[in-house]
């Protein structure tokens, strides 16, 4: 008996993606892992970023000479829990995925306009705005990678003409 490759391709079950949506098909997969990947890596960042400012304010403080340590330790609070809200975006569906990792980016870009401000201002020293700039070159490279990546995601989720 002799099968059609038309039967093979019908009998052969397609790949599901993590949300449950089947789209695999339209190659949404790996786009959406792409951003998934540096929004992971943005939330590590935070979560260890925020817990040194709650941890080591005080010495921090010292470092950059702020002397406002309540003022770090809240920024520290912050931190820890934007980094736990983008860890949670990125295990949402697909298409919260592309709406909600937008909002992360531009709440990362927004700390770099933010870091600019800060040094701008003279409220830190010299190793305080080398520290800063440290964490906002990091936080700009996520940004950057979540738009990229995003933008791929959106592409993939677009019907076809």
């Amino acid at each position: 008996m002799h099968t059609s490759p038309q039967r093979i391709e019908r009998a052969v079950p397609r790949p599901r993606s993590n949300d449950g949506d089947d789209r695999a098909e339209a190659g949404v997969d790996q786009p959406a892992e792409r951003l998934r990947l540096p929004l992971r890596l943005n939330a590590a960042f935070s979560l260890v970023s925020g817990a040194a400012l709650l941890v080591a304010g005080g010495p921090l403080g010292s470092l950059m000479d702020v002397d406002q340590v309540w003022l770090l330790r809240l920024i520290g609070v912050g931190v820890v829990l934007f980094g736990v809200d983008v860890w949670f975006v990125a295990s949402r569906p697909t298409g919260h995925l592309v709406q909600h990792s937008a909002m992360v980016t531009a709440a990362d870009f927004a700390w770099v306009a933010a870091t600019v401000v800060v040094i701008a201002l003279g409220l830190v020293n010299t190793a305080g705005a080398v520290l800063c700039v440290a964490v906002a070159l990091a936080v700009d490279g996520f940004g950057t990678a979540q738009f990229f990546a995003r933008r791929a995601l959106v592409r993939a989720l677009a019907p076809a003409d």
